[in-house]
């Protein structure tokens, strides 16, 4: 059984690692990529573009669990990260155009952010970020999704 419950759950881990039940509500909604440079893109945004950006972000405040969609990165973005994390390279591996095609294969799967109402903390008001290859997610294969951690 080990970490494993006899019924095939987990079993209970740490209490600073179990957080109350909350109750869920999905709503529909559009996502913003965080630059476009990371989706095949030449051109960088210009200034103006990048504040717009920034301002239309800044006006986003609260709790963004997402499931699907772009990712709301604290930092950079995570496409490329996850790839080398699943392949085994360097996270410091100088990214070719292989490497950016093949990085934009992986999708976000599910964010969880830092949230008060359930006392989830991630490093100083971070968030989880789980990412999957795209065919793993429509043949629903879970076993190589990765999780990233991005904090302020």
């Amino acid at each position: 059984e080990g970490a494993w419950g006899s019924e095939g759950l987990p079993a209970a881990g740490p209490a600073s690692a179990q957080f109350p039940v909350c109750a869920v509500q999905f709503l529909a909604g559009a996502t913003r990529r965080l630059r476009p440079q990371g989706f095949g893109y030449a051109q960088q945004w210009t200034a103006a573009e990048q504040t717009a950006y920034e301002t239309l972000m800044a006006g986003e405040l609260g709790v963004h669990h997402r499931l699907l969609g772009h990712a709301d990165a604290i930092q950079d973005d995570m496409h490329l990260q996850a790839h080398l994390l699943a392949n085994g390279q360097p996270l410091d591996t100088p990214p070719d155009a292989a490497l950016q095609k093949a990085a934009l294969d992986w999708v976000l799967l599910f964010q969880c952010d830092t949230d008060p109402n359930t006392g989830m903390n991630w490093a100083n008001n971070g968030r989880l970020y789980y990412w999957i290859q795209r065919q793993a997610l429509q043949s629903g294969n879970f076993e190589q999704t990765w999780m990233i951690l991005q904090s302020e």
